[in-house]
């Protein structure tokens, strides 16, 4: 019996941030960690299109054409 309430202690003490947040801490933290991730995914894309065009640039200058 001791070991099913200290089990059903522990697993509430890991949700504690969780439950003292309010419902609009949670949805700003959501849409926060979202846009990180977009801009993070945005700026990759541009790096690849910054590579991709300047290595196409060069195959231009270097084609016998």
């Amino acid at each position: 019996m001791t070991d099913y309430r200290r089990r059903r202690q522990s697993y509430r003490a890991k949700h504690v941030h969780i439950t003292k947040k309010s419902y609009t801490e949670i949805i700003r933290e959501v849409i926060d960690v979202h846009t990180r991730e977009l801009a993070k995914l945005w700026q990759e894309e541009r790096e690849e299109e910054t590579q991709t065009s300047q290595h196409s640039h060069r195959f231009r200058y270097l084609s016998p054409s």
